[in-house]
């Protein structure tokens, strides 16, 4: 940074511990201090729009996702009557899938108690697209005229893609 004549951002700046609990209690140290900058330790840190807690649970940004997401589902279910299936599709693919995509491979076997919040999403979102009500049960059927699988396997198809096409990639397989 001094080489490059950077100047360090202390608002924006965040630092934050990664370890299990039993380790990060016997951490003791509060702030960092960076070429005369003092930095708070945070126990949760910002990067790439996806908000990480010091045990890696991700259980904030889920939480963070899921809030965002209903709020967008909300707006949405006030216009579903003026709109067909496949407005309400393309909405909901722009505002909310979209965003439960998004860096997902990172939620790959995490705990169900942690990625639960955002196949409630998807089960809320899809009831919107097709009409259903609040306590309607999402079949597979349902998801089968969708087109969607549920939260985990979506994960795991993200992950067999990625790793597909790294492996194509370095070997010049033909996609």
């Amino acid at each position: 940074m001094c080489a490059n004549w950077l100047k360090l951002n202390q608002d924006k700046t965040q630092f934050i511990w990664l370890g299990t609990l039993h380790q990060m209690s016997k951490f003791r140290l509060q702030t960092i201090t960076l070429w005369g900058v003092n930095i708070k330790n945070s126990t949760e840190a910002m990067c790439l729009s996806m908000l990480r807690n010091s045990a890696l649970t991700f259980a904030p940004h889920v939480r963070r996702l899921s809030g965002r997401s209903f709020y967008h589902l909300r707006q949405m279910n006030a216009v579903r009557k003026s709109l067909t299936e496949d407005a309400a599709t393309t909405m909901v693919h722009a505002f909310v899938t979209s965003r439960v995509d998004y860096c997902n491979s990172v939620l790959h076997h995490v705990s169900m108690a942690n990625v639960q919040p955002s196949q409630n999403v998807l089960n809320a979102a899809a009831r919107i697209i097709l009409h259903k009500r609040k306590f309607d049960h999402i079949t597979t059927d349902i998801q089968d005229r969708l087109h969607w699988l549920p939260d985990q396997q979506r994960t795991e198809y993200k992950v067999c893609v990625l790793m597909y096409v790294s492996a194509s990639s370095r070997t010049n397989i033909p996609r």
